[in-house]
């Protein structure tokens, strides 16, 4: 099994997800119906981990989608 490891790019109207070594690619609104896409989306892959540099207020909401 591969390790996948997703880089998130967050800002105020948008995340956007790299994920390495399948050189996977989403793009989503940051808000909820984003997040949900989010999900939908790693459950179609063995993700090791999501790395994100946090951004105050705008990483927050991302973060607790889980």
């Amino acid at each position: 099994m591969t390790d996948i490891t997703i880089g998130a790019d967050i800002s105020k109207d948008h995340i956007d997800l790299h994920s390495l070594p399948d050189g996977g690619t989403l793009k989503v609104t940051n808000d909820r119906k984003g997040f949900a896409a989010i999900v939908r989306w790693i459950g179609t892959k063995g993700v090791e981990r999501i790395v994100y540099e946090p951004t105050g207020r705008l990483s927050q909401g991302a973060s607790s989608a889980s």
